[in-house]
């Protein structure tokens, strides 16, 4: 069971580390403004952590633990789907994306949520150019694969759960 926990605390750790990193070294340090895809990953990255460290600080039954992944499940694939529609963005021919347009928080301010969200995924300018990368891969490249790293952490958790729930009946 301690083991398990630790799948949870590293998914915390996860989170946080990402988060960290975006908002201190990407866009304190280098000076990057974060585009309305970034923004919504971030969202995914906190709404994670909160789901995390519940499932952590909580020390949930096998019940409760299914729930927990299930949620993380939930959300991580969401993180998955806007960081893959991020990838692809870029990877377009410049000329087929418009022009940079409002930061998300306009957006929400002006659209609210739902017209906030969708023009985001739609994308712009913004979404579109590589600021940075690491080791070849942009910044919605490597979030792309934390997500998907979260997603396995949950999903073998879940499948523990299950298991050792059978063993309880």
């Amino acid at each position: 069971m301690r083991r398990i926990q630790n799948l949870h605390l590293l998914g915390l750790v996860i989170c946080l580390a990402a988060l960290a990193f975006g908002y201190l070294y990407l866009e304190r340090t280098l000076g990057l403004e974060p585009c309305p895809l970034c923004i919504l990953d971030r969202i995914i990255f906190i709404a994670l952590a909160v789901v995390f460290a519940l499932a952590y600080f909580q020390r949930p039954n096998a019940g409760e633990r299914i729930g927990y992944d299930v949620g993380a499940l939930i959300i991580s694939l969401g993180g998955v789907g806007i960081a893959a529609r991020h990838v692809y963005l870029q990877n377009r021919p410049a000329d087929t994306l418009g022009d940079c347009g409002a930061g998300f928080w306009h957006m929400l301010d002006r659209f609210g949520l739902e017209g906030a969200v969708s023009s985001a995924l739609q994308g712009s300018g913004d979404c579109g150019s590589i600021q940075w990368t690491f080791l070849g891969l942009s910044i919605p490249a490597l979030t792309l694969g934390l997500f998907v790293v979260l997603f396995l952490l949950s999903l073998t958790d879940m499948i523990v759960a299950i298991r050792n729930r059978h063993k309880e009946f």
